[in-house]
């Protein structure tokens, strides 16, 4: 993955490279769980809901989930919001 997401996620039957850390909650059903405008601005505004939980939250209370407003081009924006609200967890 371009951004590095399998570095704190994982994902159900995802061939992701062996980590020794995933720090970040488990992706597998997020599909079904939040809704596309959810999904978006937990990429682009993270701190706006933080989830309290092993992996979520640093010290201070904020989300560990970095903001990728200016890493990522509108296009793939789209598209890791259509691969996340693809992942039901069948």
């Amino acid at each position: 993955m371009a951004m590095a997401c399998d570095t704190c996620h994982t994902v159900r039957g995802e061939a992701f490279e062996p980590s020794t850390t995933r720090p970040g909650p488990d992706l597998t059903g997020i599909g079904t769980r939040h809704s596309a405008a959810d999904l978006l601005e937990s990429l682009l505004n993270p701190d706006a809901i933080v989830v309290q939980g092993p992996g979520s939250t640093h010290p201070s209370g904020g989300s560990l989930m970095p903001d990728y407003r200016v890493h990522l081009t509108i296009r793939q924006l789209i598209d890791l919001v259509a691969y996340l609200q693809s992942l039901h967890g069948d």
